[in-house]
């Protein structure tokens, strides 16, 4: 099989992909996209951090490796946070993260962090985000923000890219 288009090029611009570039051009700095597995939470990240930052992300995927001092560019800690981190891991991560935004926020770089998770997890979010109290924190659920007209579009680039010469509608 020959795919003539790649993953990379597929991507629907859906409601929560405007609803986070809002968020972060009007000046937020932590946002968490979650949903269940394969609702398009890392390629929304990444076509997020995108169109914010005109640049390719950075992804985080290992929250051990993540280094404050080596990071000079805005992140996506991609499903990086796991569900059974410690408390004690909790509090080195906001201070790396307290750290690595104290630096960054004197270069010209937007920063902000992006992370995506399974789960909402609200509140273990919202106490790595802490040490920046004055920054804020969104979550978007995209199980709960992919309209029925998204999901079509999703499926239709789907099937375009992957049978490029069938009609979708037959």
């Amino acid at each position: 099989m020959t795919v003539l288009h790649s993953l990379e090029s597929c991507f629907h611009e859906t409601a929560a992909f405007h609803e986070a570039i809002q968020y972060l051009t009007d000046g937020g700095t932590f946002l968490v996209l979650s949903g269940i597995w394969g609702s398009g939470k890392t390629k929304t990240a990444k076509e997020v951090y995108r169109s914010v930052t005109g640049k390719s992300p950075i992804i985080i995927t290992d929250v051990e490796k993540f280094n404050s001092e080596e990071q000079n560019q805005t992140l996506v800690f991609d499903e990086a946070i796991p569900e059974d981190l410690s408390e004690g891991d909790m509090k080195r991560l906001q201070e790396k993260i307290k750290a690595w935004l104290k630096k960054v926020s004197t270069s010209e770089t937007k920063a902000f962090i992006i992370f995506t998770s399974v789960a909402d997890r609200k509140s273990t979010f919202a106490y790595i985000t802490s040490a920046a109290s004055d920054k804020k924190l969104k979550v978007i659920n995209l199980k709960d923000r992919l309209t029925k007209g998204d999901h079509i579009q999703i499926l239709h680039s789907q099937y375009c890219m992957f049978c490029p010469k069938k009609d979708f509608l037959r």
